[in-house]
C-alpha cells in the first residue's frame, strides 16, 4: 500500500472529551468584552457553533452529542443574555439549532425587534419555515432557563440552480427570548 493512500484512508479522529470542554468554556466566556453598541439597530450579531461538522453533522454524527452541544449553546445564549448591558433591554438573545445539519446552529442576538419578528416563519420561492407544535426541548431533555422559551420550524430550502430543484428538508429551532 502506498503512503499516500494510506494517508488519504484515515479519517480525522476528534477527542470529544476535549472538544466538548472547550466547548463549555467558549460558552461561559461569551459576551465577555464584546462591545454591544455597534451593533445596536443593524439586525443581529451571532457566534457560529464551535466544533467540528464531522461531530455534529453528517453520517458520523450522534445524536447524544447533538444534544449536549445544544444544551451548550442554550447555555451560551442564558450567560449572553445575563452579560447584556441595561441599556439593550430590548435585544433578545436565541440559541438556533440547525438539524439535521448542526454544524450551521449558532447564538445569535437581535437587536432590532422588527428584524426578530421577520426572522422567521419565512415563506418565499427558496425556503419554507413551517411553525412545528412539537418540542425539541422535551424530545433531547434540555433545560431551559427561566424566562426561556422555543419555538420550532419545519424547514423546505430549495435550490433551482439544479433540475429538477434541489430541496433539503429539517428543522429549526429558536430557544431563548422567544
Amino acid at each position: 500500500m502506498r503512503v499516500l493512500d494510506t494517508v488519504l484512508s484515515e479519517r480525522p479522529r476528534y477527542d470529544v472529551v476535549r472538544r466538548m470542554r472547550r466547548l463549555r468554556s467558549w460558552a461561559a466566556g461569551l459576551g465577555e468584552g464584546f462591545d454591544w453598541k455597534p451593533y445596536e439597530g443593524r439586525g443581529y450579531f451571532h457566534w457560529k457553533l464551535a466544533l467540528p461538522y464531522a461531530l455534529v453533522s453528517g453520517p458520523t454524527a450522534r445524536p447524544a452529542l447533538q444534544s449536549r452541544a445544544a444544551q451548550v449553546l442554550i447555555d451560551a445564549a442564558r450567560t449572553l443574555a445575563d452579560r447584556r448591558p441595561p441599556g439593550l433591554a430590548g435585544a433578545r438573545v436565541a440559541a438556533i439549532i440547525n438539524l439535521p445539519h448542526m454544524f450551521g446552529s449558532e447564538v445569535c442576538v437581535f437587536f432590532d425587534e422588527a428584524y426578530f419578528r421577520a426572522f422567521a416563519p419565512r415563506d418565499d420561492e427558496e425556503q419554507t419555515w413551517t411553525p412545528v407544535e412539537a418540542s425539541l426541548a422535551r424530545r433531547w431533555d434540555l433545560r431551559l432557563p427561566p424566562g426561556f422559551g422555543e419555538r420550532g420550524f419545519a424547514t423546505e430550502l430549495r435550490d433551482f440552480d439544479f433540475g429538477p430543484p434541489h430541496v433539503v428538508r429539517g428543522e429549526v429551532w429558536m430557544i431563548g427570548e422567544v
